[in-house]
């Protein structure tokens, strides 16, 4: 019999087969699957990861280790199996719910994801090489999230702003004055032979001394207006939350001051007394 896909890929209208497996291969592979979630569930009880990333990275983790452990299992039970049927009876195993139904919801999509549905999104057709390379590719993943949550904070996006637009500016500055400066010693140095070339060495030292400097200047003023701007858009972003905390506390503390005097009041004209 077929059962449908995952929820969360049933937009897919695709339909996986139940796996053809013996009730002893089956009981085995729950039991070590939910092994495998105590123990991820341990690690995140004493790592304390209640961050949304932390738990993203540590069900990858037991995602990559499951998948591995069916595909292992499946060969022990049946070392003739071929690379083909090993990829199709790990697909079915993970995206029907006759083995890893009891998984905890987490777990469950996090497997489903490291061995997707759609087989046209693998990285090989083999399972093993899908997995090798998906935990390659796991590290620039990574470093894309960081830089993904990263630019999402207000301070960066201050910093970067002030860095790029003082770069700018300095760039710019620096470069107009590199050019004018060049220009200038160009020109008097085209001054000595102008009696032998007949002053074209003039036009020619403007041009080559104006070239130079506004490059130097460009960069010198490129750099330094980065620096200065990336340090005055920090400072100026951890002020401005500095600012945002203060304001914050003291209107928490004016409303407790409030709530304190109604109280008060409240009490006193309860009892008949006076405050």
């Amino acid at each position: 019999t077929d059962s449908p896909c995952s929820p969360a890929m049933a937009g897919l209208q695709i339909e996986v087969e139940e796996p053809d497996l013996s009730m002893e291969l089956m009981g085995q592979l729950r039991v070590h699957l939910s092994a495998l979630e105590a123990d991820y569930m341990k690690e995140v009880r004493k790592e304390g990861s209640e961050a949304p990333a932390c738990a993203a990275s540590h069900c990858e983790k037991y995602s990559d280790l499951a998948a591995a452990e069916i595909a292992c299992m499946l060969q022990s039970f049946n070392p003739e199996i071929s690379e083909e049927d090993l990829a199709r009876d790990v697909h079915s195993i993970i995206h029907t719910q006759s083995v890893v139904g009891h998984l905890h919801p987490p777990m469950l999509t996090a497997l489903r994801e490291c061995v997707p549905l759609d087989r046209r999104a693998w990285f090989a057709n083999d399972i093993h090489r899908h997995l090798l390379r998906q935990r390659r590719r796991r590290p620039f993943r990574k470093v894309l999230q960081i830089f993904r949550q990263q630019s999402e904070d207000r301070k960066v996006q201050v910093t970067v702003l002030s860095a790029f637009g003082g770069a700018a500016v300095g760039s710019t500055g620096g470069g107009a004055l590199g050019l004018i400066a060049g220009g200038s010693f160009g020109a008097a140095c085209g001054l000595l032979p102008a009696m032998l070339t007949f002053g074209i060495s003039i036009p020619l030292g403007a041009a080559v001394g104006g070239t130079c400097g506004l490059i130097t200047g460009a960069a010198a003023g490129g750099t330094a207006g980065l620096v200065s701007g990336g340090l005055v858009g920090h400072g100026y972003a951890h002020r401005l939350l500095a600012r945002s905390v203060s304001e914050a506390s003291k209107f928490s503390g004016h409303c407790s001051i409030a709530n304190w005097a109604w109280t008060r009041r409240s009490r006193g004209d309860g009892t008949g007394g006076t405050h």
